[in-house]
């Protein structure tokens, strides 16, 4: 049959070359659309992690020093999508560093784009325990990060609970990020 369409090229008929044709074109422009999604998709995905994490920070750091909320627990969820990497997210600086300034936002990288994520409403300065902040780094698959949030306030504590190096040099109330496992 191939051979008697006189329409074929080279023994193929027209229209399977013009669906291939169409294929080889449109292939490319379909990968790349999905690994866009794909990457906003994990960007939405880091963004509300950060924003709930941001929430109970709020919670820490407006209840009374030494109550029920001065001290929670959370667990920071990463779970890339198929094909995603996220290079690294950084949350949390040295308040008693020259970059304290970092203390009030966090950002991550997202296969080689950077971005930054503002909390909304109260600045609530973060802190990390040991290094100030907290920088994970090459998420390929499903990472799980316990964190206790605790309250320092210089003016009210006056022992060293705080697992945050350098908090005795701090003159401002934040919240301190001890990293659980």
């Amino acid at each position: 049959m191939l051979t008697r369409d006189h329409a074929a090229v080279q023994g193929l008929p027209l229209s399977m070359v013009i669906a291939m044709t169409i294929v080889l074109i449109s292939a490319p422009l379909a990968f790349s659309v999905l690994q866009s999604f794909s990457e906003d998709s994990t960007r939405q995905d880091i963004e509300r992690e950060l924003w709930r994490l941001h929430d109970i920070a709020a919670v820490v750091y407006s209840s009374e020093p030494g109550g029920l909320a001065s001290s929670l627990t959370y667990e920071l969820s990463m779970n890339p999508a198929s094909g995603v990497r996220i290079d690294s997210i950084r949350i949390g600086a040295d308040l008693a560093g020259p970059n304290k300034h970092e203390a009030y936002f966090s950002e991550f990288t997202i296969s080689g784009m950077s971005y930054v994520y503002i909390y909304r409403g109260q600045q609530i300065p973060l802190m990390v325990e040991e290094t100030g902040m907290l920088k994970i780094e090459d998420v390929n698959s499903v990472e799980h990060h316990q964190l206790r949030l605790t309250l320092v306030d210089p003016d009210v504590q006056d022992d060293d609970t705080s697992p945050c190096n350098g908090g005795d040099d701090i003159d401002r109330r934040f919240v301190c990020i001890e990293v659980m496992g």
